[in-house]
């Protein structure tokens, strides 16, 4: 039987339907149709095509890329490497100052403070080693230690000063400035043959200069004494030997030690010139503790610090006094004294950003000297006229000048124990004013007499204070 018309016109629609699925997108993966026919098309490098039967392809997104066509996923960037944009067909490597972990990323990561990245494409920033700093991030070189810095472990963020290094030196050219003023007042004394001994407090104030300025407070107590041995006519040769007990501190070092010197002396005239000349020899124990937090723009550091300092020290002093009228009297003095860290060793610990360094470290001494030249110029008078018979006036006020003419030297020590020393040191203690008022001829007894002094001296950079008091016997 033969199908009506409106049966022929549906079987009509329904061969037109199959006729246009049969027409429809069939691309595979990593291929599309943007016009829906039979014309396939690799996804472009850039994107990918991850379903069959697509009509368009998908953009690689920020952290990935795909290099080739016909791709079906993207891939991620590598470690090392960057997409930031949609569409990229290859990473880009990390710039100089960055790093990149982690694969898959769309931005690089700052290398922190403490570390540095010096290369591209680099996955781990590299640590600033021992001895360097790195202060900021992104950096792409360390910095090494400044003079008078250390940094004792690696990926140090800042440098920390150095605690007990130069306080020991500062020490000992202290107590033995401490121990010449005092034989000089001995010079004074002119008993024939005669033991003399001299007993001084002195108290400064003085700036060392080896990290950034620091004023230390010094507290010295010291005695000395000196024999004649031979005499021959106004010449006079003998032995002398000097302690002084010293504390120095500043608001986080405190320095305690003993000092000891031993030398011979000769003194005698030259026409109307009184003259002493010493050969000294002398050494200095001290022990030095540091508590310092230092606060940066990041983190804090703390540090404990101990050290133990040996210095010794060996030189010529002279003086010289020479009447201009009958109660004036031109005084000089010159010295040139060499010092010698012979040991210097320092332990503790330092808490840097958040983690606690143990530290030893034995200091290279070989280089660490420092030469002293003190001079005196000045005038005396004798205040009040001397007595028949009597060898010094009974009150004489001495006005001068004084200073180093070495009042800085730069050590430039490294230790070998994992750690940088640059050591600059200054003592500011050069062209200070000095006025002295000696009180003599006190005698106790027909061959003892007792004298003191007290004396001041004034700088822009140092204050100086010492009262003393000799006995003198006659043999």
């Amino acid at each position: 039987m033969m199908p009506s018309k409106k049966q022929q016109m549906s079987l009509f629609l329904v061969s037109m339907s199959t006729s246009t699925v049969a027409l429809a997108s069939t691309c595979s993966i990593g291929y599309y149709d943007p016009n829906n026919g039979s014309n396939c098309i690799p996804a472009p490098p850039g994107s990918y095509v991850a379903t069959p039967g697509a009509t368009t392809a998908t953009l690689a997104e920020p952290g990935r890329f795909t290099s080739t066509p016909g791709m079906t996923t993207a891939l991620l960037a590598l470690p090392g490497t960057y997409t930031p944009n949609p569409g990229m067909t290859a990473g880009l490597a990390s710039p100089v100052g960055y790093y990149i972990p982690n694969a898959g990323s769309s931005s690089p990561t700052l290398a922190p403070a403490g570390t540095f990245a010096p290369y591209e494409q680099m996955i781990a920033p590299l640590p600033a080693p021992v001895g360097y700093y790195v202060p900021t991030a992104g950096a792409t070189t360390a910095t090494a230690v400044s003079s008078g810095f250390y940094a004792p472990a690696t990926g140090m963020a800042n440098q920390l000063p150095t605690g007990g290094m130069a306080a020991s030196l500062t020490a000992a050219l202290q107590a033995s400035q401490a121990l010449q003023q005092l034989n000089g007042d001995l010079f004074n004394s002119t008993q024939d043959q005669s033991l003399k001994v001299a007993a001084a407090y002195q108290r400064n104030t003085v700036k060392q200069e080896a990290l950034t300025s620091s004023e230390f407070k010094t507290h010295i107590s010291s005695i000395a004494l000196q024999a004649d041995l031979q005499k021959s006519g106004s010449d006079v040769m003998g032995l002398q030997a000097s302690y002084a007990n010293h504390r120095l501190n500043n608001s986080d070092v405190t320095n305690t030690g003993n000092s000891y010197q031993f030398g011979a002396f000769k003194s005698g005239l030259l026409g109307d010139t009184q003259y002493q000349a010493s050969l000294v020899y002398g050494k200095t124990n001290s022990n030095n503790q540091r508590n310092i937090s230092v606060q940066y723009s990041t983190d804090t550091a703390i540090e404990n610090l101990s050290s133990k300092g040996d210095v010794s020290w060996y030189g010529l002093t002279t003086r010289a006094s020479h009447p201009l009228t009958r109660d004036f009297s031109a005084i000089a003095e010159l010295g040139v004294l060499s010092y010698k860290a012979d040991a210097i060793h320092e332990s503790g610990t330092a808490t840097i950003n958040g983690s606690s360094v143990s530290s030893v470290a034995a200091l290279s001494t070989e280089g660490l000297r420092y030469t002293s030249i003190p001079a005196l110029l000045g005038v005396s008078y004798d205040l009040l006229p001397k007595v028949a018979g009597q060898k010094q006036a009974p009150i004489v006020v001495t006005l001068g000048i004084t200073g180093d003419f070495a009042s800085k030297q730069n050590l430039a020590v490294n230790s070998s124990a994992g750690r940088v020393y640059n050591l600059s040191v200054k003592q500011t203690s050069a062209n200070a004013g000095l006025i002295k008022m000696s009180f003599n001829g006190w005698e106790i007894s027909k061959d003892v007499n007792v004298s003191g002094t007290l004396q001041a001296q004034a700088g822009s950079d140092t204050m100086v204070y010492q009262a003393g008091i000799n006995l003198v016997k006659k043999w």
